[in-house]
C-alpha cells in the first residue's frame, strides 16, 4: 500500500502525539494541527482515528508480506519459518504495538491479521484437507481465533522486553498450533 504524503504526515502526527496523550483525548483537530494539514485533508484520506492506525498497521502488514523470507515461507507453508519473520520483524515496532495495546486498539492489529492470514490459512486447510466437513464459518472463527492469540503472544513477548529469541518464540508458536 503506497501512502500519500498527507497521509504520511497525519500518520506520523497521530503516532507523535499517542507518546504524550491516550487516543481518546485526541481530537481529528488536534492530529491536523500537528500535521499541519487542513482538516479537509483529514477526512479526503482517512474516515477516523482508528482509520489512520488500520491503514498504517496495513502498510506494516504488506511491508512484512513483501520480505522475501515470508514469501518463501509462505511458498513452503512453514509455520516456523514465518513465525522467525513475524517476530523478527515486529519487533522492530515494538513501540507502535504497545502503545495500541496501551491505547486499548489491539482488537485494530488483530482485525488486520486476521485479513492477513485468511488466505494464507485457507490455502493451507486446502492442501492439508484438514476443512472437510467444516462449516461455511468454521474458516472464519478458526483465523480469528488464531489472529487474537498471534497477536496476543506478541504483545506479550514485547511487553517482556524479548527476553526470548525470535528463534524461541517460534519454536514455542510450534507447539503451541500442535496442541
Amino acid at each position: 500500500m503506497k501512502l500519500k504524503k498527507t497521509q504520511i504526515l497525519i500518520i506520523e502526527s497521530l503516532l507523535g502525539l499517542l507518546e504524550k496523550y491516550t487516543f481518546e483525548s485526541l481530537s481529528v483537530a488536534r492530529i491536523t494541527q500537528e500535521a499541519l494539514v487542513a482538516r479537509n485533508s483529514f477526512y479526503r484520506n482517512f474516515k477516523s482515528k482508528e482509520d489512520i492506525l488500520r491503514i498504517y498497521i496495513k502498510t506494516l502488514i504488506d511491508e512484512f508480506a513483501q520480505t522475501e523470507q515470508a514469501k518463501k515461507a509462505v511458498k513452503s507453508v512453514s509455520l516456523y519459518a514465518m513465525a522467525m519473520i513475524f517476530f523478527s520483524f515486529f519487533k522492530n515496532h515494538r513501540n507502535f504495538i504497545l502503545l495500541l495495546n496501551k491505547n486499548h486498539l489491539i482488537s485494530i492489529l488483530q482485525d488486520e491479521f486476521a485479513q492477513y492470514l485468511e488466505p494464507l490459512i485457507g490455502i493451507q486447510q486446502t492442501r492439508t484437507h484438514s476443512t472437510s466437513g467444516w462449516a461455511k464459518n468454521d474458516l472464519m472463527y478458526y483465523v480469528s481465533f488464531h489472529a487474537a492469540g498471534l497477536c496476543q503472544v506478541l504483545v506479550k513477548w514485547l511487553e517482556n522486553q524479548c527476553t526470548e529469541t525470535e528463534e524461541e518464540m517460534a519454536i514455542l508458536l510450534n507447539k503451541f498450533v500442535r496442541l
